[in-house]
Formats: C-alpha cells, structure tokens, sequence
C-alpha cells in the first residue's frame, strides 16, 4: 500500500520543485524518505495530499513529463490510482478507530483529566487520529491502566503517519515470533526490539 503524506511534507516537495524545476519523480522520492514508492505510487500520493499549490499547478496532471522520468502514467490511471489509494486509506481509517476512544474515554481510562490526554498527544506520548472535529485514540497504544512504553520514541521514530503507524502495530511480525510490535511493547525489553524492527524499516526504504 502507498505511503500517506502530510501536507506539510507535500508542501516541501513542491518547494522543491520549484526550486529544481527539472528534478525527477525518482529524486524528489529519495530525497523525503520515499524511495520506497515508485513515480506512480509518490504522485498518487502527492495529489491526495493536495500539492501544487505553490508553484501554482492545478494538478497533478499539468505537472512537465520530464520531471516523471520513463514511466509517466496516463490521466486515466492516475485517477484510478487516486480512487484506490483514498479507499484503502479509507478502510483502514476505520478499522483503526473502532473501538478507539475519545479524548474524555481515553482520560478515564489512564486515570487523568482530558488537558493530561491532549498535552500527552502532542507531545508524541498519546498517538490519536482526528476524525471529523475530535481526535480518536487508537486502542492498540493503551495497556493494563496506562499507556504502552516506548510510545514517543517509536513516534517519533516510525517513518510514517499515526494512521500507517497503528496499522503496523497491530500486524502480526515474523520478527517479533509472531507478536504484533503492540503486544511486544507491553514485554520486557520490548520497546528496544520494536525500535530495532523501525529501524530496519527505515533503512530497507533506502
């Protein structure tokens, strides 16, 4: 499945285009820790995330072909590239918020007032997705009375969204014996071992 991208990121690639306009799909992924996705898959991702704003492009479709490289995809094929992506991302959005708690819901859980929740997840201690006007805690992220260890550090580490991040921790990993990175966060020296899979994530997308 394709990478999500944040605006912001989506922002800095196309300041990067402006700034290199005959830059190729292939450097721009390699250059923002998405070598993994191919031109297809990066642009796809581009538009969900709503580039070309800067440099003053509509879409993505008006983009010169040279900064594709050899394999520009059709118009057609973006747009069905695009209707995959968004629902894809879609069911996994879903999946990763039932039974995920509000910010009240998630308070009484942990035992603290709901300004503790927000100030834990901003600052990377709490993982939440926002749906709508409020933010949803993924239910993966909370153990017997208290968080998961480790949480900041695998956020903060982990080379994707909230979104990607909480549908890998609850995958079942041949390197973890068969424990999803969730179940191993909550062993000891856990939280080590979990940092160490991210970390050969991270270099397998170069």
């Amino acid at each position: 499945m394709a990478r999500a991208i944040s605006r912001d990121l989506a922002q800095e690639v196309a300041d990067a285009l402006k700034a290199e306009p005959a830059i190729t799909v292939c450097k721009l992924a390699a250059g923002f820790e998405l070598a993994g996705l191919d031109a297809r898959d990066l642009v796809t991702e581009l538009r969900a995330a709503g580039l070309v704003e800067r440099d003053g492009r509509d879409s993505l479709e008006d983009v010169d072909p040279s900064l594709w490289g050899d394999d520009a995809p059709a118009g057609e094929e973006l747009h069905a590239d695009t209707r995959r992506t968004q629902a894809a991302r879609e069911e996994a959005l879903r999946s990763v918020l039932r039974g995920a708690p509000t910010r009240e819901q998630a308070a009484g859980r942990l035992g603290i007032t709901p300004q503790a929740v927000s100030e834990r997840r901003k600052t990377g201690r709490l993982i939440a997705l926002r749906r709508g006007r409020e933010w949803r805690f993924p239910a993966w992220q909370f153990g017997d009375g208290d968080a998961l260890p480790g949480l900041e550090r695998l956020a903060g580490a982990y080379p994707g969204t909230p979104l990607n991040l909480s549908v890998w921790a609850v995958r079942p990993s041949p390197d973890l014996g068969g424990r999803t990175p969730a179940q191993e966060l909550a062993r000891r020296g856990g939280v080590d071992r979990v940092l160490e899979l991210v970390g050969a994530i991270r270099a397998a997308a170069w």
